[in-house]
């Protein structure tokens, strides 16, 4: 196999686990490679609540709002319009996200 050019990084192809390090934004537990969520919460994540309209809340209970708000992995609200990296942190805004997970990348 051919080694990458110096300018480029190969990603990770691992065949992914939902369940890894997934919070279910400490609302719910995953299992199966599902959220269970609790009572009032529903969503992929768990991070919408009926109390909270249009928007998510957070691992602390804030409503992050807007109904293109998401948590981060610690359960923090990120930016409206925002992205996810590799490792699950929010990417400052204006953001974009690389094949590898990489903020602005």
């Amino acid at each position: 196999s051919e080694a990458a050019p110096e300018n480029e990084t190969s990603c990770n192809a691992a065949k992914c686990d939902f369940c890894h390090q997934e919070s279910c934004s400490s609302h719910g537990e995953c299992f199966e490679g599902k959220c269970e969520c609790g009572e009032g919460h529903s969503g992929t994540h768990c991070e919408s609540a009926e109390w909270c309209t249009g928007g998510v809340v957070s691992k602390t209970g804030q409503c992050c709002g807007g109904a293109g708000a998401f948590l981060d992995l610690e359960g923090s609200c990120c930016p409206e319009g925002g992205a996810l990296d590799e490792r699950g942190g929010c990417c400052a805004l204006p953001s974009s996200v690389d094949a590898c997970g990489i903020c602005g990348g």
